[in-house]
């Protein structure tokens, strides 16, 4: 087989045309620091290595950029990698990115649980919740949740406090306040607990 030719395309992919033909997308990066060249020849074989690690280097590259925007666990970024290749790419890549320490679980299960309980207000119940969600372990979820030291009446107390001002005076105020921190995963003791404790501030 013939490579007759070899056009740049979206997402920093080339086309290769193989015999006058449009055959398969690769990575432009990959395939110019290849030994391939228009006009040369390539195997199937050969054309089946090039289009996997091609795909590799892709995924690759699209994993480095989610993690520069925000940090993902393992099953997130594992998914979001399958929506644009296969599941064994994404695998291997996720695998091989846990194994460097780019991609952490355990890390991401307690940074997440501390911001989400500290500055959203969440409860250890909600915090695990919402890390399960993300495709944390059961266990790890809640290891996370409650490592993070704080009370839950105070915490609660404080945040229906900003959010509701006028919660000590108005009924209604009291009824949604409560619904608030029912949602955000305090249970009926702990919210009693908050309300009591709101009269004391």
């Amino acid at each position: 087989m013939i490579i007759t030719d070899a056009k740049p395309v979206r997402k920093g992919r080339t086309q290769i045309y193989i015999d006058g033909e449009a055959a398969v997308q690769v990575s432009a990066r990959l395939f110019g620091e290849s030994r391939f060249q228009i006009g040369g020849e390539i195997s199937d074989e050969e054309l089946h290595e090039l289009v996997r690690n091609s795909e590799r280097s892709l995924a690759h590259e699209k994993a480095i950029w989610l993690l520069s925007v925000r940090d993902y666990p393992k099953r997130a970024l594992f998914d979001r990698l399958c929506s644009e290749f296969d599941s064994q790419c994404a695998e291997e890549v996720c695998d091989e990115l846990e194994e460097s320490g780019l991609i952490s679980d355990e890390k991401y299960a307690r940074l997440r649980a501390q911001t989400m309980i500290e500055t959203k207000g969440y409860s250890r119940r909600r915090a695990a919740w919402e890390l399960m969600k993300k495709g944390i372990s059961r266990d790890l979820a809640q290891e996370a949740a409650d490592e993070v030291e704080y009370d839950p009446a105070e915490s609660a107390a404080r945040l229906i406090e900003r959010r509701y001002p006028n919660v000590r005076s108005n009924e209604t105020e009291l009824r949604r306040a409560a619904a608030f921190l029912e949602r955000r995963g305090y249970s009926p003791r702990e919210i009693r607990a908050a309300f009591e404790l709101l009269n004391d501030l």
